[in-house]
């Protein structure tokens, strides 16, 4: 077996740090995140914001962002949906007939409590500072929340180099 033990890395000049190849490009450049403290309710069934953002700018035009929300609790009463997506400024970034990332159907008689997640890959192609949102909405007029016993509404965005 071989060990290699460094203190230092130097560029070959033995003076600055080492460039690598491509720039770093697939390497993570910065990670943002951002969360809710309590719980928030809406009876809209046009998406509505959830208060949780990440402002980030890009570090170059190539960049992706790994864009990860956690829905820590939500809670529907009985027959009826509850929708969630991300948003890039005011561009729903949902994909589907319900243009989201995030749904769940209660269809029972009970009302419902649960947790989810989404996941997007972005790519915005520009160096102008960018703000993600997490929305969501109800499917029939009744209330749904977020965060239920702040139980965790977050989201991470992570620059990947292109």
């Amino acid at each position: 077996m071989s060990i290699i033990r460094t203190n230092q890395i130097t560029d070959t000049s033995g003076n600055g740090t080492p460039s690598f190849p491509n720039g770093g490009i697939g390497k993570v450049l910065q990670v943002k995140q951002s969360f809710l403290a309590g719980t928030i309710a809406t009876g809209s069934t046009s998406f509505v914001t959830s208060g949780v953002s990440v402002d980030i700018t890009p570090s170059t035009t190539s960049s992706r962002f790994l864009l990860r929300a956690n829905i820590g609790g939500f809670y529907m009463e009985e027959n009826d949906d509850i929708f969630a997506t991300i948003y890039r400024g005011s561009t729903n970034l949902g994909v589907g007939t319900q243009s989201c990332f995030f749904v769940v159907h209660n269809d029972n008689a009970q009302n419902r409590y649960g947790s989810g997640s989404m996941e997007f890959l972005d790519e915005p192609k520009t160096t102008n500072q960018i703000t993600y949102t997490i929305f969501f909405r109800t499917g029939n007029s009744t209330s749904v929340s977020l965060n239920v016993d702040s139980t965790g509404l977050f989201l991470t965005a992570t620059e990947i180099g292109g």
